[in-house]
Protein backbone atom coordinates (compact mmCIF):
# COMPACT_ATOMS: atom_id res chain seq x y z
CA UNK A 1 0.00 0.00 0.00
CA UNK A 2 3.03 2.20 0.66
CA UNK A 3 3.84 2.38 -3.02
CA UNK A 4 0.24 2.88 -4.88
CA UNK A 5 0.38 5.18 -6.96
CA UNK A 6 4.21 6.39 -6.71
CA UNK A 7 4.49 5.75 -10.05
CA UNK A 8 8.04 7.53 -10.52
CA UNK A 9 7.07 8.60 -14.19
CA UNK A 10 4.38 10.47 -12.93
CA UNK A 11 6.12 12.41 -9.80
CA UNK A 12 8.19 15.59 -9.91
CA UNK A 13 11.54 15.36 -10.47
CA UNK A 14 13.94 14.02 -8.15
CA UNK A 15 14.54 16.33 -5.09
CA UNK A 16 16.32 19.70 -6.29
CA UNK A 17 17.58 22.90 -4.45
CA UNK A 18 16.17 24.58 -7.44
CA UNK A 19 12.37 25.21 -5.84
CA UNK A 20 10.73 28.66 -4.54
CA UNK A 21 7.70 27.81 -2.37
CA UNK A 22 5.98 30.27 -1.08
CA UNK A 23 4.56 28.29 2.17
CA UNK A 24 7.13 26.88 5.41
CA UNK A 25 4.60 24.30 5.33
CA UNK A 26 1.87 21.94 3.99
CA UNK A 27 -0.60 19.16 6.37
CA UNK A 28 -3.26 17.43 4.45
CA UNK A 29 -6.23 15.83 7.04
CA UNK A 30 -9.49 13.99 6.25
CA UNK A 31 -10.48 12.17 8.44
CA UNK A 32 -10.69 13.84 11.99
CA UNK A 33 -12.86 11.49 14.41
CA UNK A 34 -12.03 8.56 16.35
CA UNK A 35 -8.69 7.42 16.39
CA UNK A 36 -7.54 10.17 14.69
CA UNK A 37 -8.84 13.08 16.43
CA UNK A 38 -5.33 14.57 16.94
CA UNK A 39 -5.41 16.36 13.83
CA UNK A 40 -8.18 18.64 15.95
CA UNK A 41 -5.15 19.08 18.36
CA UNK A 42 -2.95 20.06 15.44
CA UNK A 43 -5.42 22.51 14.01
CA UNK A 44 -5.81 23.73 17.14
CA UNK A 45 -1.80 24.41 17.99
CA UNK A 46 -1.54 25.98 14.47
CA UNK A 47 -4.27 28.23 15.08
CA UNK A 48 -3.24 29.51 18.47
CA UNK A 49 0.79 30.08 17.00
CA UNK A 50 -0.44 31.53 13.67
CA UNK A 51 -0.02 29.34 11.13
CA UNK A 52 -2.47 28.88 9.43
CA UNK A 53 -1.26 30.66 6.29
CA UNK A 54 0.04 27.80 5.35
CA UNK A 55 -1.56 24.93 3.17
CA UNK A 56 -3.57 23.38 5.94
CA UNK A 57 -6.67 21.20 5.21
CA UNK A 58 -9.13 20.38 7.45
CA UNK A 59 -13.00 19.25 7.32
CA UNK A 60 -15.93 21.23 9.19
CA UNK A 61 -17.63 17.15 9.11
CA UNK A 62 -15.79 14.29 9.60
CA UNK A 63 -16.48 12.42 6.37
CA UNK A 64 -16.04 9.64 8.47
CA UNK A 65 -17.12 9.10 11.48
CA UNK A 66 -19.82 12.10 11.19
CA UNK A 67 -18.93 14.09 14.19
CA UNK A 68 -18.59 17.96 13.75
CA UNK A 69 -15.05 19.47 14.62
CA UNK A 70 -16.53 21.32 17.39
CA UNK A 71 -17.50 18.01 19.28
CA UNK A 72 -14.04 16.40 18.79
CA UNK A 73 -12.48 19.51 20.31
CA UNK A 74 -15.18 19.33 23.13
CA UNK A 75 -13.71 16.13 24.49
CA UNK A 76 -10.54 18.36 24.94
CA UNK A 77 -11.62 21.40 27.05
CA UNK A 78 -10.37 20.12 30.21
CA UNK A 79 -6.97 20.35 28.82
CA UNK A 80 -7.15 22.94 26.47
CA UNK A 81 -10.52 25.35 27.62
CA UNK A 82 -10.09 27.64 24.51
CA UNK A 83 -9.99 24.93 22.06
CA UNK A 84 -13.70 25.18 20.43
CA UNK A 85 -13.44 29.37 20.76
CA UNK A 86 -10.54 28.63 18.61
CA UNK A 87 -11.58 26.22 16.21
CA UNK A 88 -15.20 27.94 15.83
CA UNK A 89 -13.12 31.12 14.26
CA UNK A 90 -11.73 29.06 11.70
CA UNK A 91 -13.17 29.07 8.17
CA UNK A 92 -14.14 25.72 7.45
CA UNK A 93 -13.58 23.53 5.40
CA UNK A 94 -10.19 24.11 4.18
CA UNK A 95 -9.44 22.34 1.32
CA UNK A 96 -6.50 22.06 -1.20
CA UNK A 97 -6.96 23.54 -4.57
CA UNK A 98 -9.26 22.01 -7.35
CA UNK A 99 -11.75 20.36 -3.73
CA UNK A 100 -14.69 21.41 -2.13
CA UNK A 101 -14.53 19.15 0.31
CA UNK A 102 -11.87 16.53 1.71
CA UNK A 103 -11.59 13.80 -0.98
CA UNK A 104 -10.36 9.83 -0.37
CA UNK A 105 -6.87 10.47 -2.36
CA UNK A 106 -4.63 10.76 0.16
CA UNK A 107 -2.84 8.13 -0.74
CA UNK A 108 -1.67 9.60 -4.44
CA UNK A 109 0.09 12.29 -5.39
CA UNK A 110 -1.37 13.61 -8.41
CA UNK A 111 -4.05 16.56 -6.14
CA UNK A 112 -0.96 17.81 -4.50
CA UNK A 113 -0.11 21.09 -6.42
CA UNK A 114 0.34 22.52 -2.57
CA UNK A 115 3.61 20.17 -2.57
CA UNK A 116 5.16 22.28 -4.97
CA UNK A 117 4.48 25.19 -3.01
CA UNK A 118 5.12 24.10 0.25
CA UNK A 119 8.59 23.52 1.72
CA UNK A 120 7.86 21.06 4.63
CA UNK A 121 5.31 18.39 4.68
CA UNK A 122 3.43 17.21 8.22
CA UNK A 123 1.83 14.05 7.83
CA UNK A 124 -0.71 13.79 10.80
CA UNK A 125 -0.42 9.97 10.72
CA UNK A 126 -3.53 7.35 11.27
CA UNK A 127 -2.03 6.02 14.30
CA UNK A 128 -0.71 9.16 16.90
CA UNK A 129 -1.20 7.80 20.46
CA UNK A 130 -0.05 4.32 22.28
CA UNK A 131 2.64 2.36 21.39
CA UNK A 132 1.94 1.03 18.63
CA UNK A 133 4.38 1.99 15.13
CA UNK A 134 2.32 2.04 12.55
CA UNK A 135 3.82 4.15 9.21
CA UNK A 136 1.58 4.89 5.89
CA UNK A 137 1.54 5.97 2.89
CA UNK A 138 1.14 9.92 4.52
CA UNK A 139 4.96 9.86 5.48
CA UNK A 140 6.34 7.81 2.54
CA UNK A 141 4.50 10.71 0.64
CA UNK A 142 6.61 12.96 1.66
CA UNK A 143 10.06 11.11 0.92
CA UNK A 144 8.30 10.26 -2.72
CA UNK A 145 7.68 13.96 -3.44
CA UNK A 146 11.67 14.61 -2.17
CA UNK A 147 10.50 16.62 0.62
CA UNK A 148 11.56 17.13 3.82
CA UNK A 149 9.17 15.96 6.93
CA UNK A 150 7.81 16.66 11.01
CA UNK A 151 5.78 13.48 11.88
CA UNK A 152 2.56 13.98 13.88
CA UNK A 153 2.99 10.13 14.85
CA UNK A 154 3.83 8.29 17.99
CA UNK A 155 6.49 8.52 20.19
CA UNK A 156 9.72 7.07 18.30
CA UNK A 157 8.04 7.56 14.96
CA UNK A 158 10.95 8.59 13.43
CA UNK A 159 13.72 6.19 15.43
CA UNK A 160 11.19 3.38 14.42
CA UNK A 161 11.31 4.99 10.29
CA UNK A 162 15.18 4.91 10.14
CA UNK A 163 15.32 1.30 11.38
CA UNK A 164 14.43 1.12 7.60
CA UNK A 165 17.48 2.70 6.89
CA UNK A 166 15.93 5.90 6.16
CA UNK A 167 17.76 9.34 7.25
CA UNK A 168 15.40 12.21 8.98
CA UNK A 169 16.19 15.78 10.14
CA UNK A 170 18.15 16.15 13.23
CA UNK A 171 20.94 18.09 11.55
CA UNK A 172 18.76 20.61 10.50
CA UNK A 173 15.96 21.10 13.49
CA UNK A 174 15.07 20.05 16.49
CA UNK A 175 13.44 16.10 16.32
CA UNK A 176 13.06 16.04 20.12
CA UNK A 177 9.83 15.67 19.94
CA UNK A 178 9.75 11.87 18.43
CA UNK A 179 11.04 11.14 22.12
CA UNK A 180 8.68 12.97 24.29
CA UNK A 181 5.69 10.03 25.22
CA UNK A 182 3.39 12.78 26.11
CA UNK A 183 0.96 12.95 23.56
CA UNK A 184 0.42 16.32 24.65
CA UNK A 185 3.22 17.59 24.95
CA UNK A 186 4.39 16.37 21.39
CA UNK A 187 2.46 17.79 19.64
CA UNK A 188 2.83 21.10 21.60
CA UNK A 189 6.44 20.99 20.36
CA UNK A 190 6.05 19.67 16.96
CA UNK A 191 3.46 23.40 16.58
CA UNK A 192 6.02 25.09 17.93
CA UNK A 193 9.39 23.77 15.72
CA UNK A 194 6.89 24.61 12.65
CA UNK A 195 6.46 28.11 14.12
CA UNK A 196 10.45 28.97 14.35
CA UNK A 197 10.86 27.53 10.72
CA UNK A 198 7.69 30.28 9.98
CA UNK A 199 9.42 32.85 11.18
CA UNK A 200 12.74 32.20 9.29
CA UNK A 201 13.72 34.06 6.33
CA UNK A 202 13.26 33.51 2.56
CA UNK A 203 17.09 33.16 2.35
CA UNK A 204 17.36 31.14 5.68
CA UNK A 205 15.22 29.27 4.39
CA UNK A 206 16.60 28.63 0.99
CA UNK A 207 19.73 27.85 2.47
CA UNK A 208 18.01 24.93 5.05
CA UNK A 209 16.52 24.05 2.22
CA UNK A 210 20.26 23.53 0.29
CA UNK A 211 21.82 21.84 3.65
CA UNK A 212 19.06 18.89 3.79
CA UNK A 213 19.49 18.11 -0.24
CA UNK A 214 22.11 15.07 0.07
CA UNK A 215 18.96 13.56 2.63
CA UNK A 216 15.93 14.21 0.58
CA UNK A 217 18.13 12.38 -2.14
CA UNK A 218 18.80 9.58 -0.03
CA UNK A 219 15.65 8.72 0.90
CA UNK A 220 14.05 8.82 -2.11
CA UNK A 221 16.81 6.56 -3.79
CA UNK A 222 15.77 4.49 -1.04
CA UNK A 223 12.16 4.19 -1.53
CA UNK A 224 12.02 3.21 -4.94
CA UNK A 225 15.44 1.47 -4.51
CA UNK A 226 16.40 -0.68 -1.14
CA UNK A 227 13.45 0.06 0.66
CA UNK A 228 11.27 -2.67 -1.27
CA UNK A 229 13.39 -5.69 -1.00
CA UNK A 230 13.86 -4.47 2.77
CA UNK A 231 9.81 -4.98 3.71
CA UNK A 232 9.41 -7.76 0.87
CA UNK A 233 11.95 -9.77 3.03
CA UNK A 234 9.86 -8.69 6.57
CA UNK A 235 6.91 -9.57 5.29
CA UNK A 236 8.51 -13.31 4.21
CA UNK A 237 10.15 -13.74 7.54
CA UNK A 238 7.07 -12.81 9.24
CA UNK A 239 4.87 -15.31 7.54
CA UNK A 240 7.69 -18.10 7.97
CA UNK A 241 7.22 -17.38 11.51
CA UNK A 242 4.10 -18.00 11.56
CA UNK A 243 4.43 -20.83 9.68
CA UNK A 244 7.06 -22.07 12.00
CA UNK A 245 4.87 -21.81 15.28
CA UNK A 246 2.31 -23.84 13.61
CA UNK A 247 4.77 -26.73 13.22
CA UNK A 248 6.44 -26.90 15.67
CA UNK A 249 2.94 -27.49 17.12
CA UNK A 250 2.67 -24.68 19.82
CA UNK A 251 -0.88 -23.88 18.30
CA UNK A 252 -3.76 -26.59 18.27
CA UNK A 253 -5.03 -26.91 14.78
CA UNK A 254 -4.70 -30.14 12.36
CA UNK A 255 -1.42 -29.24 11.15
CA UNK A 256 -2.07 -31.61 7.54
CA UNK A 257 -5.30 -29.27 6.62
CA UNK A 258 -2.92 -26.04 7.26
CA UNK A 259 0.08 -27.40 4.95
CA UNK A 260 -2.61 -27.83 1.99
CA UNK A 261 -3.32 -24.49 2.26
CA UNK A 262 -0.22 -23.04 2.78
CA UNK A 263 0.36 -25.43 -0.21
Amino acid sequence: DWFRGYNRSFLFEPPTVDRHPSKTFMSPNRIIGGQRDHRVLFLYHCARLGLLHNHISAPALCPAENVTIDQVAASYVSRYPDIQQVVRQIPLPRCFQGETQQLMTSCWLGNFEEAQDSLVYVPTETVYTGSRQHLTEKTFKAIALGMPFIMVAPAHSLEYLRSYGFQTFHSIWDESYDQETDNFKRIEMITHELKKLCAMSDTELKQMHQEMQEILEFNYNHFFGDFKKIIVDELVDNFCWILARMNNGRWPYNHSRYHERWD
